[in-house]
């Protein structure tokens, strides 16, 4: 498993966690995790997104991310 940070903030953070899946070969679960955190720093909410991806579509997907960047 690999897991990715993408936003990390004192009220609000987000990761990216990846794994094969044992079947179909080939095919990825992506979750993405948001968690939410009061003043104090005690989490609040956790919220999780699953995907399961091929390599064609998660090359897409990134394509797609980068092109959103560019655009910034």
């Amino acid at each position: 498993m690999k897991k990715f940070t993408i936003t990390d903030r004192a009220d609000f953070k987000l990761h990216l966690t990846t794994r094969e899946c044992q079947s179909p070969e080939g095919l990825m679960a992506l979750d993405l995790i948001r968690e939410e955190f009061d003043t104090k720093g005690d989490l609040t909410n956790t919220s999780t997104y699953n995907f399961y991806l091929g390599a064609e579509e998660i090359a897409h997907l990134g394509g797609c991310l980068l092109s959103l960047a560019r655009d910034v």
